[in-house]
């Protein structure tokens, strides 16, 4: 190695502290600060232990029992307005079909008058 060669890598180093020198000061560093001070130590939960657990399931029981009370009685409608709602439902059937039946007779009545109609035409025009 030769003197130049030291000489670049030592002036290399010596520019690359600088520029981090001035980065630095430029961008100072964030202090990060613990909240609150000082800061509080408190022992870990108790862990779960089978009484817990035991009343946790007794609790649930109760909670269960009262929304089945509550919602009983709801079993017994449901079947009474799907029955409310098919009857609903094949009477509106039922209206639709009697309209439909009324409109095909008129239409029936215009179509068999219609070939009669078509046969005086082409007679008239020469046609037939």
């Amino acid at each position: 190695m030769t003197w130049q060669n030291i000489l670049i890598i030592a002036g290399t180093a010596l520019i690359t502290g600088f520029v981090q020198h001035c980065v630095r000061s430029w961008f100072p560093p964030q202090k990060t600060e613990i909240t609150p001070q000082p800061i509080s130590v408190s022992k870990a939960p108790v862990f779960v232990t089978g009484e817990s657990c035991a009343h946790n399931r007794q609790d649930f029981l109760e909670r269960l029992a009262v929304l089945e009370s509550r919602t009983g009685h709801l079993e017994e409608k449901f079947p009474v307005a799907a029955r409310e709602i098919t009857a609903a439902g094949e009477e509106r059937v039922r209206r639709l079909h009697q309209r439909i039946d009324a409109v095909c007779a008129s239409i029936e009545g215009d179509l068999k008058s219609i070939p009669h109609q078509i046969i005086s035409i082409l007679k008239n025009t020469g046609a037939i």
